[in-house]
């Protein structure tokens, strides 16, 4: 299925990829990932006891899958959405005996994507992808004409704060959109997009080394709706 998409366009994280997965070159994606799935299991303990394995899923902005790998076993159907061609190249070496998981290397801007086969899905992830995306709301509503009635969002990203733009080196502003999200903006835009039980909530802390040597603290939110 993924084959059949049109090139990405070349960016950084094309660059990246290659070492994207290793946690000495890369600790935040890493480690958040991980911190970020373990909020998913606190919040869906039926995700969480693997009692979800006939349930279909989408993740935007999947890069190498650090995440996706943690949650496509406890699905039937995993579609990995991913603008970086290079991010989606280091993916499909991880999933050779892994069917269910469908890399596809594009943005989702389109609900009716072939990459969906016509079918919703009953969770909509996305983890450190929100402060790329020029039009957050754009994206949210795609996200949720994707989903079954009853189906889930679930949103992660750090909180903007008065120290958040120290999150990224200084060279790598230029592909910012924003230095974090504001809980109740999205909060807002999930409710504007017809989501019911609505949380936006504190997820975990992350320290993350800055720019200039010094330890930093950035913490994450967690946003989660019902369709």
């Amino acid at each position: 299925m993924a084959d059949t998409a049109p090139p990405a366009k070349h960016n950084r994280f094309d660059d990246e990829a290659k070492n994207w997965d290793v946690c000495a070159s890369n600790p935040t994606t890493v480690q958040s990932s991980r911190l970020f799935f373990e909020a998913i299991q606190s919040r869906f303990p039926s995700l969480a006891q693997g009692q979800e394995k006939s349930k279909r899923a989408l993740e935007i902005g999947c890069g190498t899958g650090l995440l996706s790998m943690h949650l496509a076993p406890l699905l039937g159907e995993y579609v990995a959405f991913d603008p970086s061609q290079g991010m989606i190249d280091v993916l499909k070496t991880k999933i050779k005996d892994m069917p269910q998981v469908k890399p596809v290397a594009e943005l989702l801007e389109d609900p009716e994507t072939p990459h969906l086969s016509g079918k919703p899905v009953d969770y909509a992830f996305s983890h450190l992808t929100l402060h790329h995306i020029p039009d957050m709301f754009a994206s949210i509503q795609c996200l949720a004409a994707t989903l079954a009635p009853g189906g889930h969002i679930v949103l992660s990203d750090f909180e903007a704060s008065s120290t958040s733009e120290d999150f990224h080196p200084k060279h790598k502003h230029h592909d910012v959109e924003r230095h974090g999200v504001v809980g109740s903006e999205i909060e807002g835009m999930l409710q504007k997009a017809g989501f019911k039980n609505v949380k936006v909530e504190h997820s975990f802390d992350l320290p993350k080394k800055k720019e200039d040597g010094s330890e930093g603290n950035f913490p994450f939110l967690i946003a989660t709706g019902t369709k």
